[in-house]
This record gives structure tokens, sequence and C-alpha cells, in this order.
């Protein structure tokens, strides 16, 4: 956890309770301003309200006044703000200004809409990626920023208008299983990417406690076979499943909770063409789709679901990232990327999935969903692009 300056975190408390167009964009562009203000110990930030590194625009006249400052890349004009509403205000006008334009066709997702406005607003290609690792310190922040005896930020989950709301934990493996008990979470998470010293493994898995419910296992039973048929790979252990573990790896990360409980292994990070798909965007939210449409299967009547990002955050070993990606990147960052996007997903789902349903996706996009009889057979013909109903009553 970063040294977070007194004032930064009365911006926090203060913009969990402003009112803004996209509130699930809250946690991204609060870890925006962390970075920009050095968790809000900058003098642009502490002298003037601006946590965002806002150069000044003519657009923010009368939000704004123009000020003069030294910053990494010498001294420009930026822009002095008198309160955190102002400041607030007048970063969603910077965005709104034409070298932004289209951004609203992008805020899906925060690690869509980061993406999409980090590579404008910095010339770091690692901007966005920076950002991202900061949105879970952000959504601990935005809830409360009251440190409690044991020293890390209280996370009570973010108001919102869902059915789920998601929570992420830290520390080591057990500490976070305990507080997702005390939480009294519905569901436990944690992501993972498999590897092995052979680039050729592929397969879909789930690691559930030696003592997992038989909720556990039909869950992460029925994600295994959705990943494998999702990206046309095989499922490994005995049907999907490690029991207590591969030989007693990963026990430890799960039988502790009180819920329903998985560990997931969806794909090699070992294998390049695997690992091309755990770096890319559409991957990702693939990925992220197959997670959600299984909590729904499971859970469908909502409540807090306890994510926890493989390897990061432990206090024991601070540094651990996972394995690494063939060509680049460590698993634990793309865990965590995932989790996100399907955090996301989940708290904007507004009703209890009851009924069966055809979709139909395109990229990251819903073209449609439809409601049918459970007793309904479906036919899909290639040569006529035509899927069936059949209506047996």
């Amino acid at each position: 956890m970063s040294t977070i300056s007194s004032q930064f975190k009365k911006l926090a408390k203060h913009y969990s309770n402003a009112e803004i167009k996209y509130k699930h964009l809250k946690p991204v562009t609060l870890a925006q301003w962390m970075l920009e203000s050095g968790f809000g110990t900058s003098k642009l930030a502490t002298e003037n309200f601006n946590f965002g590194g806002l150069k000044w625009r003519q657009e923010l006249e009368g939000i704004a006044e123009k000020v003069q400052y030294e910053a990494h890349d010498g001294i420009d004009d930026y822009c002095k703000f008198d309160s955190f509403d102002n400041f607030i205000k007048g970063y969603w006008k910077f965005i709104e200004r034409p070298p932004y334009a289209g951004w609203e066709n992008h805020v899906t997702t925060d690690v869509e809409y980061i993406k999409y406005i980090g590579k404008i607003y910095s010339t770091s290609s690692l901007y966005a990626d920076k950002v991202i690792d900061l949105i879970p310190e952000a959504e601990q922040l935005l809830t409360n920023t009251d440190k409690e005896a044991t020293g890390r930020l209280s996370q009570q989950p973010n108001p919102v208008s869902g059915i789920y709301k998601v929570r992420f934990y830290t520390g080591d493996y057990r500490d976070r299983q305990m507080d997702a008990n005390k939480d009294k979470a519905i569901a436990y998470v944690e992501h993972h990417f498999n590897s092995f010293e052979s680039s050729l493994a592929s397969y879909s898995v789930v690691t559930t406690g030696a003592n997992a419910s038989s909720t556990s296992l039909n869950w992460g039973r029925w994600y295994a076979h959705a990943i494998a048929q999702e990206f046309g790979t095989t499922v490994g252990g005995s049907g999907g499943l490690f029991v207590g573990g591969a030989q007693g790896k990963g026990d430890g990360n799960l039988r502790y909770t009180n819920m329903p409980a998985i560990l997931l292994e969806p794909l090699f990070a070992s294998n390049p063409q695997q690992a091309d798909i755990i770096r890319s965007e559409s991957g990702q939210t693939r990925l992220a789709r197959v997670l959600v449409e299984s909590i729904q299967r499971f859970f469908p009547d909502g409540g807090l679901i306890a994510f926890s990002v493989g390897h990061k955050y432990k206090k024991s070993k601070p540094r651990d990232m996972g394995a690494a990606l063939a060509g680049g990147g460590m698993e634990a960052t793309y865990s965590e990327k995932v989790l996100l996007i399907a955090k996301t997903i989940l708290e904007n789902i507004e009703t209890p999935q009851t009924s069966r349903q055809i979709r139909v996706i395109k990229g990251n996009k819903e073209l449609l969903n439809l409601v049918i009889d459970e007793d309904d057979e479906l036919t899909w013909d290639p040569v006529r692009g035509l899927l069936q109903v059949i209506d047996h009553s």
C-alpha cells in the first residue's frame, strides 16, 4: 500500500459521493490521479488542487485559472482549481475536448476507457498499464479511507446499482479468505494462469480446496469446460478439476473460505499462442465474460463476490507476480486485468438471470439477447448461416 496524502484521501471521499455520468469509471480515474499527483504529494496537487496534471486549456475557463508550473517536461501553463468539485468538473471537461473525441464509445469497462484516453493523455506506452495496476488501491480508497487496526485500508464494497458487488482482497492468501468470510461474500474467485516447461501445454483447469462444497466443484467444472469451448482447448485434471490442488498446490489458497471458492487457470502463460490471447484486450474480455457467466449461473440472485489476484499483493512475497508470459509480461498483471473487466460487467447487471438465453456477441459487443424456452432445441446451419430455435411443444 502506497503512502497517500491526507488531502488525496479527502478527494477520494469527495469523489465517492460525486455525481458523474459514468460512475463505474470512478476507480480508474482516481487511479489515474494517483499516478499523476504522486498519491497527492505533488506541488501541483497540494497548492493548486490539480491532481490530474491538467494543462491549461481555454475550455476550462470559469472552472480553473491559469498558473505557470514546472513539471518534468518544463515550464508550462497549468490549471489551478479552488475546490475538489471544480477539479472533478475540470477533469471531465478536459476529457470532453476534441483530442479525446470518441471516448464515450470506450466506456464499457474501466480498462477500455484508460487504454483509449491514455494514449492521448500521455506519451508513455506504459501509461495505461501503470494506471490499471493502481485500480484496486483506488477501489479501496473510494470506499473508506479510515485505517483499521490492522493498518490496511477498509474495503467496504462500492455503492453500485447492480445486484452484484465486487471486492478485491489483498494480503497473504489465508488473510484474504478470512477477510472475505468476515464480509460474508457469497463466492470467492482467485485468478491465475498456468505455466509449464513445454510451450505446447494447453488445457483449462480449476483448483478447488480439498474440503470443497458441491457448488464449488460444479462451478469449477462448468467454468473449465466453458473456457475449453471458448478457446478451442481441452480440460485438465479430473474433468477440469484439481480437487485439493495439483499435488496440494493451491489448496491453501481456498480451504479457509466459508463460501464456494475456485482458483482459475484458464490458459497457459508459457504457451506463445495463449500468451498472445492473454495479452490482448479481446482475450481478456472473453475470459472475463466466461467468468461472469459462471457467476450468474451459480449465484443468480447477486451478492458480494470476492476477487483475489493470484501471486500479487502478498505480504510474505511482495514482489511475486507469478509466471512470465511467453513474449513478455507477467501472469499477475493480466489476471488482474481480467478480474477488473469482470468486475465492471458484474456491477452493471441489474436483474437476476432467470431464463434461458441466446446471445450473439461480436468482439466486445452483444448484438442479440433472446429469451427462449428451456425445452427448445437449437440447431445451427453454417451453410445457410441460420440458427434455428425448434419448439417441440
